[in-house]
């Protein structure tokens, strides 16, 4: 029935992005809900709250990291917690000694992100690291001015024009903003961090935290930023 429903529309002219875009705010209010209510999700809260020195990969997917705690908010083998991605962490204040999040915070609107990196401020330990990684306006807007098709369309390959690239990573993916450096710097500070810092894909001091996708798609075109918590901070 889903097939036939889905064969159906494509062949209409009926814009079906809305109606996506409704299914995952109606998924993410029943994950909300799901999470007051359950007995089962309240345990497992409580449990998540004894735990310390967590390294906690936010919105993991299928990529599963083992001594991890992966959170996402679709269901996947090996994830160990199902939460809207807005939402409150279930962690205690200072539990967490890292945060691993690739190519997720591009997809939660711009207007969560401090409520977000707050959190994240709020679980780190002092000296803990949250490695974010997203997609990077500076390397499309610098390929796009160059001319650099080829560049441009290592990350996005379906793409054949600068165009097509650049457009693909602003309105596709259900990417919701796409950061440069200083403005993800700036979010950064406003939420309480005082060190930050920008690294090279797959490379960081902290051992065990490079853990980006090795894959060319995600090599090319990828900002990665490290915030340290301070003793000073939050």
């Amino acid at each position: 029935m889903k097939r036939l429903l889905r064969a159906l529309i494509e062949r209409s002219d009926f814009d079906i992005e809305p109606l996506r875009g409704l299914r995952h705010q109606l998924h993410l209010a029943g994950l909300r809900w799901n999470n007051r209510i359950n007995p089962v999700r309240l345990r497992q809260q409580r449990q998540l709250r004894t735990l310390r020195d967590v390294k906690l990969h936010f919105g993991s997917g299928s990529r599963i990291f083992d001594g991890w705690i992966n959170l996402d908010a679709y269901p996947a083998d090996g994830v160990d917690y199902l939460m809207d991605l807005r939402s409150e962490l279930p962690f205690e204040e200072g539990s967490v000694r890292y945060i691993f999040s690739e190519h997720v915070v591009e997809h939660l609107e711009r207007a969560y992100l401090p409520r977000i990196l707050r959190e994240f401020l709020r679980v780190l330990m002092p000296g803990g690291v949250a490695r974010i990684v997203v997609p990077d306006l500076e390397f499309y807007c610098e390929k796009y001015v160059a001319g650099d098709v080829a560049e441009l369309t290592i990350p996005l390959p379906e793409c054949r024009t600068s165009a097509d690239a650049v457009n693909s990573v602003f309105m596709d993916h259900f990417h919701r903003f796409i950061y440069d450096f200083d403005t993800l710097r700036d979010e950064l500070t406003a939420a309480g961090f005082g060190d930050i810092r920008r690294t090279a894909y797959a490379e960081s001091e902290y051992d065990g935290l490079a853990l980006d996708l090795m894959d060319p798609s995600r090599a090319s075109g990828s900002l990665c930023v490290e915030a340290i918590k301070t003793p000073s901070d939050g």
